[in-house]
């Protein structure tokens, strides 16, 4: 009945998974190669592991705009998704930092929060469609051509400070530069890709045998529902692979 927030749900989520058995480790997988039917996943805690299937949800990294205190303020009025934070700038000032349809896509879907949207193309000659080009006339969307140099505040966000040296006040800055792939070491398993996503079929399987992926990595909407339900496609595919059987029952 009440919100939960994001980091709650994922770490309940955890808790019931280690209830049926399941082992976390925190590390970066750096490599993953299969050898005789099993996969060996290399991570940066110097720990090799061994595993009959696999199964890759690795979601996707946003690209930095590399900004001085863009890390800093990560989180404090710097985004990079407006589907997952553009909630909290209902009726406040906002820019969207980039120059391609992202950063279009990006600054329309902000309007079902907030009128006052401003693309900062960052010193780059705006790229947008046709269509998007007229979507962005037609809302009313200001376009800037000027570069970025810093993001000020201590505690959040309070603007940003172009190259010239003038101060631009803003509630929230969303990063608007793309996506990039977390999965440089599926190119080393030999999965095809497109993009910067896998590509899966209906239940979740790639191209090589035992090996599946789910979520934000195989593209579509960023949402938890949606990755969750990938996740559980792909669990199920795994167990039916791992038993030899096309039939799945859950007995629990």
């Amino acid at each position: 009945p009440k919100d939960v927030p994001g980091k709650e749900l994922m770490d309940l989520g955890i808790e019931q998974a280690k209830r049926f058995g399941a082992t976390f480790i925190i590390a970066e997988v750096i490599n993953a190669k299969k050898e005789d039917n099993v996969f060996y996943i290399k991570c940066d805690n110097r720990e090799q592991y061994q595993s009959k299937t696999l199964i890759i949800a690795t979601g996707r990294a946003f690209k930095l705009a590399n900004i001085k205190h863009e890390k800093d303020l990560t989180g404090k009025g710097v985004h990079y998704c407006v589907t997952c934070d553009g909630y909290f700038y209902q009726g406040k000032k906002v820019c969207v930092i980039g120059h391609g349809n992202n950063a279009a896509e990006e600054a329309l879907e902000l309007l079902a929060y907030t009128k006052d949207v401003t693309i900062i193309s960052n010193g780059h000659e705006f790229e947008f469609s046709v269509e998007l080009k007229k979507l962005l006339e037609q809302k009313n969307i200001r376009l800037q051509k000027d570069r970025v140099v810093e993001f000020y505040g201590v505690e959040k966000l309070d603007g940003l400070i172009l190259s010239n040296g003038t101060k631009l006040p803003y509630d929230g800055a969303f990063i608007g530069l793309g996506t990039t792939s977390a999965l440089n070491f599926a190119t080393k398993l030999g999965l095809e890709t497109s993009g910067n996503i896998v590509v899966v079929d209906k239940d979740g399987k790639t191209n090589l045998e035992g090996a599946y992926a789910c979520g934000d990595c195989i593209g579509g909407n960023a949402q938890a529902a949606k990755s969750i339900g990938e996740g559980c496609n792909a669990a199920i595919s795994a167990i039916k692979f791992l038993s030899g059987s096309e039939i799945y029952i859950d007995y629990d």
